[in-house]
């Protein structure tokens, strides 16, 4: 593993340490944690460094916005990649001890499990909800799952059930972009918990079973954790939760629940496209200039180290630009390639900082 690569994701995230803290303060979770859990993620999972720099910061804004750390340890969330059109990105993943955290935020005791052949399983759903199991025990590994079950429960409050057959279960696992990779491909690449079937594919049960919950709970960022993990595992989409504009996915803010309407976008600052150097950044007001100061700047840069620092403090921008600007990115990193082959251009005025 490259510390190198490692240290420019630390460098992209570190400036958004701030707003990472203002929203984890609710939650207690310092930002330098939530940003090292990423970097160990980062860093048990190569894959993720060849993921595009704005979806690794988007994950790491999920996980500021739900409280939640992706150490790969307590289960409470996870960055996978995964390729859409292409495209190497990294998804955030609620894990099903995560569901459980959520839940007890706001005063919900979270409970599930796969229910197998044999175990004694009684429930009901509707006004008077109720789930009882009394798993059979011994030789539990070998007994076909037949179920899932979740239930949020709180004081004074009737419980919320939820029970899903094999068949549904199945269904869900067949939609998921991730489960049909058998095993783990030429690149190294971890297969998913669905095709693993002592540990991982009775957890995604539970695990789908809790996030069904969502869809009768009270609005909490339960139900935005919910709909990103159904966005990708059930729709094959990239999805985060962004800080104002809620679930966005492929781009687009979207409905917490079917029949909801998307939340409305939060209003755009102006000027809108940034310069970074090394004093901080630099405000310009349209793309075309944006464009023609990013080309003065890499013309004017003394060596190839300079070249780096200027690309790679300025990567989450062109991935930002690139889908509604692509000719102008593309023309600021053919400068930036040039350079490093030693083809420097004309000398212009002005460097950066």
């Amino acid at each position: 593993m490259s510390s190198a690569q490692l240290a420019v994701i630390e460098r992209q995230l570190k400036p958004l340490e701030p707003m990472f803290a203002d929203l984890l303060r609710p939650t207690g979770v310092p930002a330098a944690r939530l940003i090292r859990s990423v970097i160990i993620s980062c860093d048990r999972t190569p894959k993720l460094l060849e993921c595009t720099p704005l979806s690794v910061i988007q994950a790491a804004t999920t996980g500021a916005v739900l409280g939640l750390e992706a150490d790969g340890h307590t289960g409470q969330g996870f960055l996978v990649p995964f390729r859409q059109k292409g495209v190497q990105k990294a998804q955030w993943l609620t894990g099903y001890k995560g569901f459980n955290t959520l839940g007890a935020r706001v005063g919900l005791t979270i409970a599930g499990a796969v229910v197998r052949e044999g175990d004694a399983f009684d429930y009901e759903l509707g006004s008077a909800a109720f789930v009882r199991h009394k798993p059979q025990l011994g030789a539990g590994w070998t007994r076909r799952i037949v179920a899932a079950w979740a239930c949020a429960a709180a004081p004074g409050r009737d419980p919320i059930v939820v029970v899903m057959d094999l068949d549904e279960l199945l269904a869900i696992k067949a939609r998921s972009a991730a489960a049909k990779r058998p095993g783990a491909d030429a690149d190294g690449e971890a297969f998913s918990p669905w095709n693993e079937p002592l540990i991982g594919f009775p957890a995604m049960c539970a695990k789908t079973a809790k996030r069904r919950l969502a869809r009768s709970l009270p609005l909490s960022a339960y139900i935005g954790a919910a709909r990103v993990d159904e966005a990708h595992e059930e729709q094959g989409r990239h999805a985060f939760l962004h800080p104002d504009r809620g679930v966005v996915i492929d781009g687009e803010a979207a409905p917490l629940a079917e029949g909801q309407p998307p939340p409305e976008p939060a209003p755009l600052a102006r000027p809108v496209f940034l310069i970074r150097n090394n004093k901080g950044e630099r405000r310009v007001n349209s793309i075309e200039q944006w464009r023609g100061e990013m080309l003065r700047i890499i013309a004017s840069l003394r060596d190839d180290s300079s070249v780096e620092r200027c690309r790679d403090m300025n990567a989450v921008l062109f991935d930002q630009y690139a889908e509604r600007h692509p000719r102008e990115v593309r023309a600021v990193i053919d400068a930036i390639e040039a350079r490093l082959r030693g083809d420097r251009g004309p000398m212009q005025p002005g460097e950066m900082g």
